[in-house]
């Protein structure tokens, strides 16, 4: 288990907020949030200071080595970018069926790519592209902000008869985005989140700087450093999104980013 995941644990287990457990352990609140939302690394004695300040030990044990996650990520690393992509529409297409929308991710890259649309594939289709095998329902990208890339974002969103998931098809124009973080939508070729500023970074501008060049059936497409993805999980946080990490973190070692 995480440093971060087992020190929750800790403090859900006896109850106790951030600052009464930093209180406990003589060291500031600041320091347990780092480390809950894994921006900070402890070393054992730090985490297990802070283990005992809930009313825990914490014991090492030898256990065999569990290589699972690395063999799927050399699997997928050895499948073409094409391939990547084909295997997660088949190991999702059970989420289209649930909510029956329908569609593909790569039919959505050639719509948004024959827009000219400035854009950066982010989360979990971003990774699966640089190689990592978890299996995600989505598509997010990180749309330039500029009058011009707006409006070629507004037109693609039309021709995909693309609506928010509260609400019925709608009209868009450069206009329609006003001061959005990011849009959950709807299209004709399945979900679509358009994110203006995704959580940790500074939106199209920050992330299309080491932004890496990936060719998909000889269309080049902008996917996110795997950097950045981790500093946007990071910056998420939650449960859900940290336990990503490890597995983010092998496949930036396998790739030798």
């Amino acid at each position: 288990m995480a440093a971060w995941a087992l020190l929750r644990e800790a403090r859900a287990r006896t109850g106790l907020s951030q600052r009464a457990l930093a209180a406990r352990a003589h060291t500031a609140q600041s320091e347990i949030a780092r480390i809950e939302n894994a921006r900070q690394d402890p070393s054992y004695g730090t985490l297990e200071r802070l283990v005992r300040a809930a009313g825990f030990d914490l014991k090492l044990e030898l256990v065999p080595h569990d290589d699972h996650d690395e063999r799927l990520v050399e699997a997928m690393l050895a499948l073409p970018v094409e391939e990547r992509l084909d295997s997660l529409e088949a190991q999702s297409e059970f989420f289209a069926s649930a909510v029956e929308v329908g569609g593909s991710r790569g039919a959505l890259i050639e719509a948004l790519t024959d827009h000219d649309l400035r854009f950066v594939i982010i989360g979990g289709v971003a990774e699966r592209l640089l190689g990592s095998p978890r299996v995600t329902d989505g598509f997010d990208i990180c749309a330039a902000t500029s009058r011009a890339n707006l409006a070629r974002l507004a037109a693609v969103l039309n021709e995909l008869e693309a609506h928010t998931r509260s609400h019925d098809t709608e009209r868009w124009n450069a206009r329609s985005f006003g001061l959005y973080t990011s849009i959950a939508l709807v299209t004709s070729l399945g979900f679509l989140d358009v994110w203006f500023r995704p959580d940790g970074t500074n939106g199209y501008d920050d992330l299309i700087q080491k932004a890496v060049d990936v060719d998909i059936a000889g269309t080049i497409v902008k996917v996110a450093h795997i950097d950045d993805i981790l500093r946007n999980k990071q910056a998420i946080g939650g449960p859900k999104y940290l336990s990503h990490l490890p597995l983010l973190r092998e496949l930036k070692r396998r790739r030798g980013d």
